[in-house]
């Protein structure tokens, strides 16, 4: 059965439209990594391939997430400071910045911390917010294994130390061998976070605790 021309002419249109999305889309796998390239606040390039074959977590917000982002950034980079120095974890931050007008861009990218090793994606389009779903408002975090899956995903309105040590500990249980333990450790009133992990509330590390690191399973 053959077209009508003018059939023909909007089917090919159809079909480009449809090739055009295809090739431009960055909506991910279910559950998996989305393919993504964009910069930081110093327009420096990032994109999915530079965190294959380590655990990746994403910490995402708006504007009015943001101190909500902040502290959970700084929490989980002090609790998980190990994992990140010996290269087995990357924890980046996102931040939505969807219907921003281009010439305050420059603006908003100096608004952002200066110092290299504080960057931050940015994501104009808010690719990671329409693909994942985040709540507006909130602290976002994604969890991904080494194999680009998505294992963990949660939204914070606050950043209480319980909370970042149940999220520490799912983390934790991403990577290779099971989480440490501590010894010696004495309940008391009030609550301690630790240099090394977090503390729940009610416990206080003693100055004879001892972290004993857990052999890695085979």
């Amino acid at each position: 059965m053959s077209l009508a021309p003018r059939t023909m002419k909007i089917v090919s249109g159809l079909l480009l439209c449809l090739g055009f999305f295809c090739c431009a889309g960055t909506s991910p796998r279910l559950g998996s990594l989305m393919t993504f390239e964009m910069e930081d606040q110093f327009r420096h390039s990032h994109s999915h391939a530079d965190f294959k074959g380590r655990v990746l977590v994403v910490i995402g917000s708006d504007r009015e997430g943001a101190p909500a982002a902040e502290n959970w950034g700084k929490a989980l980079s002090q609790a998980l400071k190990p994992e990140r120095d010996a290269g087995r974890l990357n924890l980046i931050g996102l931040s939505t910045l969807k219907g921003v007008p281009f010439f305050l861009k420059d603006y908003v990218r100096g608004k952002f911390s200066q110092n290299a090793g504080e960057w931050a994606l940015l994501d104009w389009k808010g690719l990671f917010a329409d693909s994942y779903g985040f709540v507006a408002g909130n602290a976002n975090v994604l969890v991904f294994d080494k194999e680009g899956v998505l294992v963990h995903q949660a939204h914070f309105s606050e950043c209480r130390p319980d909370q970042v040590l149940s999220l520490t500990a799912v983390i934790r249980g991403k990577l290779d061998g099971p989480p440490p333990v501590w010894r010696n450790v004495r309940p008391c009133r009030g609550d301690l976070i630790p240099s090394r992990g977090k503390a729940e509330e009610g416990l206080r590390f003693s100055p004879d605790a001892t972290y004993v690191p857990q052999p890695f399973q085979t």
